[in-house]
């Protein structure tokens, strides 16, 4: 796998391999020629490329990241690989429809973009606008995709909101992989309701 980082940013740490343990054995080994893997905060890439990658050119990645100097980054990635499987959208992913929203970030830290700017309080840093960005939801983006391989969620605290947006591709879905944050209980509760078996990994 290729991939550029920005100087000055947080991208050599997100694209490292193996960096979340078991959590990276649980979104990419199920993955397979044909398949299709959603990445809801797909950040520079570093799943999206190896989804892409595995899935082949039968198979489709929904890349979803909303700032938009990470998205350049990310179809710079894609391009140096030549994968042609990556359908990139720029938007965040919320409960319903189109909308626009803005976005915060904790200053000095890339890579943790949050619709909810409460979030960041734990960082102890100010925090900056990253600007106005597209909402959609997961329902929609994934409207064309008739069975979804694995979707994974790591949005810094919106997983909730998306999820509550997905319904019809949760039907769809065999493999979810999201992360814990303060609506942990709420998620579980809802992807049990979804008909899934929730099971914490190392990686939180």
């Amino acid at each position: 796998v290729k991939a550029r980082p920005r100087a000055g940013t947080d991208d050599v740490y997100f694209l490292l391999p193996m960096r979340e343990e078991d959590t990276e054995k649980a979104i990419l080994a199920p993955l397979r020629a044909g398949d299709t893997l959603v990445d809801c905060g797909a950040n520079v890439g570093h799943y999206t490329l190896r989804g892409a990658m595995t899935v082949g050119a039968s198979g489709l990645v929904v890349s979803i990241e909303p700032v938009p100097a990470t998205v350049a980054r990310l179809q710079m990635n894609l391009a140096m690989n030549g994968l042609k499987n990556v359908r990139v959208v720029k938007a965040a992913v919320c409960r319903s429809g189109n909308g626009i929203a803005t976005m915060t970030a904790p200053t000095r830290i890339h890579g943790m973009a949050s619709l909810k700017p409460v979030e960041r309080v734990a960082f102890r840093v100010p925090v900056r606008t990253v600007g106005s960005v597209a909402v959609r939801s997961l329902d929609e983006l994934c409207a064309d995709r008739p069975h979804v391989r694995v979707l994974k969620l790591d949005i810094e605290g919106s997983e909730l909101d998306a999820l509550q947006g997905a319904e019809a591709v949760l039907r769809r879905t065999d493999v979810v992989v999201c992360e814990r944050n303060r609506d942990a209980d709420a998620i579980a509760s809802l992807l049990v309701g979804a008909g899934f078996k929730v099971e914490p990994l190392g990686f939180t």
